[in-house]
C-alpha cells in the first residue's frame, strides 16, 4: 500500500489530483470490484493520480457486514489503538456504491443511499484493520505465548513485564519502560507506527498502561535484542501472556441485544490539499535510508524529551512499575 496520500474532494464534488487528473474517473466508468474478509465480499471503487490506483471501501459498508467483530471489543479498543483515515466520496462514487448495493448486493447495505457525506477507507486498511479485530479477539481468547505471535508480553526475570510487537521481524519494545543510560544504545532507537504500533497499543491496553504513554501516533520503541544486551548476564527473558482472565474490561460479547458499535474513523482528508503538502510529503518518503535515520534521530529526541520530563522522574533501571501486573 503506497505511503502517498490521494488528492480528495475538490470543489463542487470533483476530485482532482496534482495534475488535473480526475480520481473518480474509474467511478464515472462504473469500474469496481470486490474485496473478501472471510466468508463476506464488499465491493470496492478505484481511486487514481497521475501515477497509480488505488482501491477504496465504503466505511458503512465495512461496519454492517463486520459489525460482529465490532460487537466484540468495548469501542475504547478500536478508538485507542488503530488509525485509520477517511475519505469523503464524490457524486460519481456515491452513483456507483447505490448501483452497486442494488444490482449487484440485493439491497443488503440499506435503503439510504449513498452520498457525498458517507466515507471510502483503503482497502489495505480495511483488511489490515480486520486482521487486527481477529488477531486481538483470539489472542484474548486463548492467551498463547508463542514465540512466534505478532505481539505479546515479554517477562523479566519473572518480575517485569513488558509488551512487545514485531516490526521488520524483529521483536521490539517500547522505551517509555526503560532509562537509558548511554547514547550508544539511544541510536538503536526507532519510532514505531501504522499497524506494528495498533498491536503494541493493544497489549497496553491490555495490561493497563495509562493512556499518556502511548496516545500518539509515534512510539520510540528498540529491538529485544538491543535491550537483552544492556541487562546482565544470565537475566531471564521469557514469553508471557497473563493467565488471569484480562478480557473482562476489553471484550462485551457477541449479544444479540447490543448495538452495532460505530467505528470512529479518522477524521476525512481536507477538502483541498495543497501542491506544497503533497511534495514535501513524497520528499519525506523519497529514500528508505533518510526515512529510517530521521526515525532514528525523532526517537532520540523522543527519550531526551522524556528523560527531562516527569516521566523520567518515575523511570528506573529496570522497567518502570507502570502496570497492574509489576
Amino acid at each position: 500500500m503506497s505511503k502517498k496520500d490521494l488528492q480528495t474532494i475538490g470543489v463542487a464534488g470533483e476530485a482532482k489530483s496534482s495534475s488535473g487528473v480526475r480520481c473518480d474517473e474509474p467511478s464515472i466508468m462504473g469500474r469496481f470490484g470486490w474485496a473478501q474478509f472471510g466468508n463476506v465480499c464488499l465491493p470496492y471503487i478505484y481511486r487514481q493520480t497521475s501515477t497509480e490506483t488505488e482501491k477504496y471501501l465504503s466505511a458503512r459498508m465495512f461496519e454492517l457486514k463486520l459489525g460482529t467483530y465490532l460487537n466484540y471489543f468495548q469501542p475504547d479498543v478500536y478508538a485507542r489503538c488503530v488509525y485509520v483515515p477517511s475519505y469523503y466520496i464524490t457524486d460519481a462514487e456515491a452513483r456507483l456504491f447505490n448501483e452497486a448495493n442494488d444490482k449487484h448486493c440485493d439491497g443488503q447495505f440499506g435503503c439510504d443511499k449513498f452520498t457525498r457525506k458517507d466515507l471510502v477507507v483503503r482497502v489495505g486498511d480495511a483488511i489490515n484493520f480486520y486482521q487486527f479485530l481477529n488477531d486481538c479477539y483470539r489472542k484474548l481468547l486463548t492467551g498463547s505465548n508463542n514465540s512466534s505471535d505478532k505481539f505479546g508480553f515479554i517477562r523479566i526475570n519473572k518480575e517485569s513485564v513488558i509488551s512487545y510487537t514485531v516490526h521488520n521481524e524483529e521483536r521490539v519494545l517500547p522505551l517509555f519502560h526503560f532509562r537509558i543510560e548511554t547514547e550508544n544504545l539511544e541510536t538503536k532507537a526507532v519510532l514505531l507506527n501504522g499497524w506494528d504500533l495498533a498491536y503494541l497499543k493493544f497489549c497496553c491496553k491490555v495490561q493497563g498502561v495509562g493512556n499518556e504513554y502511548y496516545s500518539g501516533q509515534n512510539v520510540a520503541v528498540m529491538s529485544l535484542t538491543y535491550i537483552k544486551s544492556a541487562f546482565p548476564n544470565g537475566t531471564e527473558f521469557e514469553d508471557y501472556w497473563p493467565s488471569k482472565d484480562v478480557d473482562t474490561s476489553l471484550l462485551i460479547g457477541n449479544r444479540a441485544n447490543v448495538n452495532v458499535n460505530s467505528v470512529k474513523w479518522n477524521t476525512p482528508t481536507p477538502l483541498v490539499r495543497s501542491a506544497a503538502g503533497q511534495n514535501a510529503n513524497h520528499m519525506s518518503l523519497a529514500a528508505s535510508a533518510t526515512y529510517q535515520q530521521q526515525q532514528r534521530v525523532a526517537a532520540v529526541a523522543a527519550l531526551h524529551t522524556q528523560r527531562n520530563g516527569r516521566r523520567s522522574s518515575q523511570s528506573k533501571q529496570l522497567p518502570a512499575k507502570r502496570t497492574r501486573w509489576d
